[in-house]
């Protein structure tokens, strides 16, 4: 069940999309998208007009954002690629939105779509993401702000660490 609190999505980069159509699908409400706006031009072709609502330099200073909202890191990791190398100044990393998110305290969901198989025995991290046709089996423990993206099965007695993405079609046994 969907808590009553709006997501708010903290980076705008190549996944924002489908992790926006994913939590609506599931039934959350979505406030916007906390990204550095004015120096992501990679922002602009992916928004899909998906609100900005502030950038993270101005939007964590409000002492009120615990109480109206819950978070998911969309963010991408802060590697040199292409993009990246290109314009150095891109936006912050998910490492920092983490630490801000230690740092107050906040709320993470975790969305895991309704065609995952996900065993009773799984220990989910506060804001985990696990994708549509994806196997999460016994005893497996997944850490906080990782990602296991579509048609990934994960078997027995698995450990994902902490913001750890794995990308489609990954299989790891036990």
């Amino acid at each position: 069940m969907p808590n009553s609190k709006p997501i708010v999505f903290l980076g705008a980069y190549g996944n924002i999309k489908r992790f926006y159509d994913f939590a609506t699908d599931c039934g959350h409400t979505v406030a916007g998208i906390v990204d550095d706006v004015e120096y992501n031009p990679y922002l602009k072709k992916t928004s899909q007009g998906i609100d900005i609502i502030g950038t993270p330099e101005t939007f964590f200073t409000d002492p009120t954002i615990k109480e109206k909202y819950q978070f998911f890191i969309s963010a991408s990791f802060k590697n040199p690629t292409l993009m990246e190398n290109q314009t150095p100044e891109l936006g912050w990393a998910r490492e920092q939105y983490i630490n801000k998110i230690n740092e107050l305290n906040l709320d993470c969901v975790t969305l895991i779509a309704p065609t995952a198989q996900v065993a009773n025995t799984v220990v989910l991290g506060k804001g985990a993401y696990i994708a549509g046709n994806c196997v999460v089996a016994n005893y497996t423990k997944v850490g906080d702000f990782s990602q296991i993206h579509e048609n990934s099965i994960i078997g027995d007695h698995c450990t994902i660490g902490h913001n750890t993405i794995i990308q489609r079609l990954v299989t790891f046994i036990g």
